[in-house]
């Protein structure tokens, strides 16, 4: 697996994307350890707020639905670096754990974005949505028909 491009820096958000040559590219997305689903949508960031999502971390290898978007331009101030990362999607109850990091956030076979981080009380999470991703990086992630 080769990581193609990164994207972090102050007031900016945090993405990576990878390839993995001589295998298929295909449009599924780890729901829980043991549940891959084909992504049939992208969340438009517009119609986010108010809505229900989940998050699905390897580290913690939970998936918990119980999270509801509050604003899609946050700002996320990192405690143990010197910046900030907007906007971020920010969501309410956040469950996640150390490392995990770079998973998924989602609604039935809807991909919504990827996992950035927490505050320290764990009330609230935030998360790099597609649509921002996908207009940086000048690539749309793949989905099966619906």
């Amino acid at each position: 697996m080769f990581r193609q491009d990164y994207w972090f820096a102050p007031w900016t958000q945090d993405a990576a994307y990878y390839t993995n040559p001589g295998q298929p590219s295909v449009p599924y997305f780890y729901a829980d350890f043991n549940d891959i689903r084909p992504v049939r949508r992208v969340k438009p960031v517009n119609t986010m707020v108010g809505r229900p999502v989940c998050r699905y971390g390897r580290a913690s290898n939970f998936r918990s639905c119980n999270h509801t978007v509050s604003t899609t331009a946050a700002i996320m101030l990192f405690d143990i670096y010197p910046f900030f990362l907007a906007p971020m999607v920010k969501i309410t109850n956040d469950t996640s754990a150390f490392g995990d990091s770079g998973g998924g956030w989602s609604w039935g076979e809807t991909a919504w974005g990827v996992h950035a981080g927490r505050s320290i009380s764990g009330a609230v999470g935030y998360f790099s949505d597609l649509e921002r991703i996908e207009s940086y990086f000048g690539l749309t992630v793949k989905r099966l028909p619906l």
